[in-house]
Formats: structure tokens, sequence, C-alpha cells
């Protein structure tokens, strides 16, 4: 029997391709994403990867422009993307990190460098829809916030194992080696030491650069995997940007504080709906109804509070779907975004990310109920909104 991890990661650039590359040089089966087919098995069970996955992975891993055809040998399988639905599954989680504001840094070069100035992306919501599709809508430095706030969410449910970009420049074949414990897998040093060395960001250049002439696209796939890039660019304006939720998960991951000045956390204790904590295992259509109800009482905190319960309540059925939404992972998911978007509702990317969400909940869960919009306006403190 196959055993299955998945190796998650910030949808900015993290270097995970590090990780994913050292693990096909040691013939450790890693698949992009859920799609079983990407890989053919020949009748001499050698493993060969569909040509469309080929062209697109060609840009991050060296290992293909070397090696056709892989003999994994173990029965082992990494599952990596940049998704938080892997925790549908009960899978273990290997959550590669990097310190936000490199992550920040090198997302705003390859991708938004020709297009806008710096100061103008960290403040830019941002939208990712084939990894969190429908979630957040929150700038860069936010973004990487929730996204890790997620995993440590779940953590005393799925085991989550957290590598750190900084650890495999420090030492990469510790780190390597740690990884394989986790699986469960033993390479020997030899083995080890070489997949290290063919994995370097040296490689990683040249695997681009051999990319871009062999297409003549020009793709900023690899960025120079340096730590602490972002001491060189980002001034104390910049750092203001990373205020707010990221600090608690930058600190608990390691991570110095982000930067200064820091805005004060408002001590805000979450005000739950009673029985909210049955709600969730009813379904969703139990959590829509009983949250309009709600919303009709006036009685029950704040504006804000209760456009906090829908966008976290809609945040977390994006990311559970039907299936998943009773199950008590989802419930600790759902905790932690309210509490966090409670905490922070003085940060104006998350106030907006919040009201974003309500206005969405609203449409998915209400407009099919209704024959005209302005039939919304009583369950709704501010009715223009829709």
């Amino acid at each position: 029997m196959i055993r299955t991890y998945s190796l998650s990661s910030s949808p900015m650039p993290s270097g995970v391709s590090w990780l994913v590359n050292a693990l096909l040089e040691l013939d450790i089966r890693c698949d992009h994403g859920l799609d079983s087919e990407q890989w053919r098995m020949t009748p001499d069970h050698c493993f060969y990867l569909s040509e469309n996955e080929r062209i697109i992975l060609k840009w991050h891993l060296p290992v293909l422009h070397e090696k056709h055809g892989f003999r994994f040998r173990d029965d082992v399988r990494v599952v990596w993307e940049h998704r938080l639905d892997f925790a549908l599954r009960d899978d273990p989680i290997i959550l590669f990190v990097r310190d936000p504001r490199d992550v920040v840094l090198s997302e705003y070069r390859r991708n938004y460098e020709d297009q806008l100035p710096l100061e103008e992306f960290l403040q830019l919501p941002l939208t990712w829809k084939y990894h969190v599709p429908g979630c957040f809508y929150l700038p860069a430095p936010e973004t990487w916030a929730y996204f890790h706030l997620f995993w440590m969410a779940v953590r005393d449910i799925i085991p989550v194992h957290v590598v750190r970009f900084e650890d495999t420049r420090i030492d990469p074949e510790r780190e390597l080696r740690r990884v394989l414990g986790i699986l469960g897998v033993s390479r020997s040093s030899e083995e080890v030491l070489r997949a290290v060395q063919s994995s370097s960001f040296d490689r990683a250049k040249e695997a681009m650069k051999r990319q871009m002439s062999e297409t003549g696209q020009d793709n900023k796939s690899v960025g120079k995997g340096k730590v602490g890039d972002w001491k060189d660019v980002f001034d104390s304006s910049h750092l203001s940007s990373f205020s707010g939720p990221v600090h608690p998960i930058a600190v608990e991951l390691g991570y110095e504080r982000p930067g200064q000045p820091w805005r004060e956390l408002s001590d805000v204790r979450p005000l739950l709906p009673a029985g909210i904590d049955r709600w969730f295992p009813m379904g969703w259509s139990v959590i829509v109804a009983r949250l309009v109800q709600l919303l009709r009482d006036v009685n029950f905190g704040s504006d804000y509070t209760c456009a906090a319960l829908l966008a976290s309540a809609l945040w977390t059925y994006r990311i559970f779907r039907e299936d998943e939404i009773g199950s008590l992972k989802s419930w600790q998911v759902f905790q932690a975004f309210y509490s966090t978007n409670l905490r922070y509702q003085s940060v104006p990317a998350v106030a907006r990310a919040v009201e974003y969400g309500s206005e969405s909940f609203l449409r998915l869960a209400i407009l099919g109920e209704v024959r005209d919009p302005a039939d919304l306006s009583h369950y709704l403190f501010d009715p223009t909104i829709i």
C-alpha cells in the first residue's frame, strides 16, 4: 500500500521546488497536485511524467532536464502544491515555509515588478484562483499569514511537519535527511549529498535559462534563493505592511518580528453564537440558515462581528466544501479565522477582506433564494453592499 504525504507551501515563492527536486533525485515519487494520471508506468516499472506536466515543471526542476524515466524505490508518494484543501485528507503534512518578507519580495519580483511600485503591491488584495479559490482577498503579507494560520489551526488533528527554507540553506543535507525520516525512507549519505548538489539554486537557474532558450518564453521561475534578501530592499515604510496577523505566525514559525511599527492588538474575546459548534456537523445549509437568522438579531454583536462570522464561515466552506464542512478540522479553522478577523479588525487589509468575504457569503448563500436582491435588505445592516 502506498503511503501518501502532502507537501504544502504558500502560493508565493517559497523555494519548495528545491525539496521536490531533491526527492525526485532520490527516486521518491512526487505528484504535482492530485492528478494521478501525470505519471505513466511502463511494463518494466519505469515511470514517465506526462508531456504537459513535464513542460511546466522543467521551469522549476533541474532533474527533469537530466532524467526522463524514474524508478521509484519506495511505497511512498509526496503530493505537492500550494493548497489548503490537502487537509480534506488525513495524510501527514510537510509544510514548507519561508520568511514572509522574502516570500513577498520574491512574489513582487516574479509577477508584479513591471506593473506597479512595491508600495502599491504591498497593499494590493490578491486572489488565488488555482490555490485558495474564493478565499481571503488579502495583500501578500496577510495572505502569507492566513495561509499558515490555517495549518497551525489543524496541527493537533493532522500531523504537520514544518521545514524552513532558511534551514535548508544552512544545512541542506541535514534537512533532507529529516524529511526522509518523516517519509519513513532511508538513503545513503552519498545519495543525499548527490541529491543536494543536483538541486542547488545554480542548477535551478541553469534549468530556467535552458527552458527559456528552448521555449522562447521569459519566465522568472527562479529567484536569488537568498536568505534575508529583503534587507537590501525594504525600508521601515515597507515593513509596516507586515504588522497585524503576520507577526504571531512568523514568530511561531521561528522568525524574528517582521518589522515596525506594530499595531496595537485588540484584546477581543471572540463572541460566538450559542450552539454554533453544533451547526457545523449539520452541514453547510444549516450553517447558512442559522447565520442568516442571526443577522436578524440586532442584539448579537456589532456589524463587524457579524461580517467576521460570515467571512470566516465562507472561507472555511471554500476549503472544506460540503463533504468536510462538519469535521473537527473545519471547526478549528473557522475559529482561527474568526478570532484573527476580530483581533486584527483595525488592520485595513483585514477589515476589507472581512467585508468582501461577508458580501460573498450573502451572494453565495442567499441570492439564489430570493426573487429580488432588494428583498435582502432586512438581512443586512448595510443593504447597499449587495
